[in-house]
């Protein structure tokens, strides 16, 4: 009888949390979970959903964990967003400069909302305004202006985005408007996964294509090699981790639980936040962080990176302290490395 708890607490995690993580894959990327659908994109779905599911497993033994379902949810939206940086490279390039503008424009801002991150207008995020529905992007009046990605400028992105929302009269997922921007501006793999030959029925258009991702030996020896890194990176001084992770300038941060070295959850220990930090984070990018300290990093980890003035901050140093932190610790890691190579 001593392992009734222990089911009795995985059937509850299936019944409360399954329906949340299954939702979130299935919208994302616009799937159905089936087994029997045989589409590519629906079949490379249900692997994301099962490394989901691993991780959620993995994490349902923390008694720090008391909000397991938004915790989950986190888990989910990262993964999507992992799923089309690693597929979609140039969708990947049309987020990364929807989300710099967002961040370094005083009219517009990015904030999470129950584990996804949604864009619009800074008084939206200050009334926490709920996101539309993303058909409401569907509209093909939307995107007045709009140029080639690499032809668009401050100005033509504000002109953009002032009338996208105040048509559709509120904020809107990130990676929803990635999607119905991709096409206005020429970024054409982010809408690849929709290119269906009428003719194929379900049959996925790619499936023929060549694998031209890295050799078995060649995801090993990464592997090999982040894995040295993350060690390395725990033995740097505190403050230099701090500045070094919050905003790695020479890479991302997201390899490391993409390629199972350490989990958001370690990553998030080695870091060490104080209450104090946590508050400042909120205060500056909100909403506000709460729950556990796993619950508090988990929905800090969609606002990474920082910029160095906010490091500098929570450091209660100056950006060119953390500018300097961050070097020695490249410096000690890149030697480091070197020997290891």
């Amino acid at each position: 009888m001593t392992g009734q708890p222990e089911v009795q607490r995985s059937e509850a995690l299936v019944q409360e949390v399954e329906p949340v993580v299954r939702g979130i894959i299935r919208r994302k990327l616009r799937v159905t979970l089936d087994p029997a659908d045989g589409r590519r994109e629906n079949q490379n779905a249900l692997e994301l959903f099962g490394d989901v599911w691993v991780k959620v497993l993995q994490e349902a033994g923390s008694d720090s964990v008391r909000n397991f379902r938004s915790y989950a949810a986190v888990i989910a939206y990262h993964a999507c967003s992992e799923y089309f940086r690693d597929k979609y490279p140039a969708r990947c390039s049309l987020r990364n400069r929807l989300h710099y503008f967002f961040t370094h424009h005083p009219d517009y801002a990015v904030w999470d909302h129950e584990g996804e991150l949604i864009c619009g207008f800074v008084s939206w995020r200050d009334r926490q305004t709920p996101p539309i529905h993303p058909d409401k992007l569907q509209d093909p009046a939307l995107g007045p202006g709009a140029k080639q990605v690499e032809r668009m400028t401050p100005r033509d992105w504000d002109v953009l985005f002032e009338s996208l929302f105040l048509a559709v009269a509120g904020p809107a997922p990130l990676d929803d408007l990635v999607q119905a921007i991709a096409p206005l501006v020429g970024s054409v793999d982010a809408v690849e996964a929709e290119k269906k030959d009428p003719d194929e029925g379900q049959r996925d258009v790619l499936i023929d294509t060549p694998d031209s991702g890295p050799s078995a030996e060649e995801m090993l020896r990464i592997r090999l090699l982040l894995q040295r890194l993350w060690i390395e990176i725990l033995q740097l001084k505190p403050r230099q981790r701090f500045a070094y992770l919050l905003n790695p300038t020479d890479g991302e941060i997201d390899v490391f639980p993409a390629n199972g070295i350490a989990t958001i959850v370690e990553i998030g220990r080695s870091l060490a936040f104080t209450n104090a930090q946590f508050d400042q984070i909120s205060k500056e990018l909100p909403p506000e962080l709460a729950g556990s300290y796993e619950e508090k990093f988990a929905m800090f980890w969609n606002r990474l990176p920082l910029s160095d003035k906010l490091i500098a901050r929570l450091l209660e140093a100056t950006p060119q302290q953390v500018i300097n932190l961050r070097k020695v610790a490249r410096e000690r890691l890149g030697r480091q490395m070197k020997n290891f190579r």
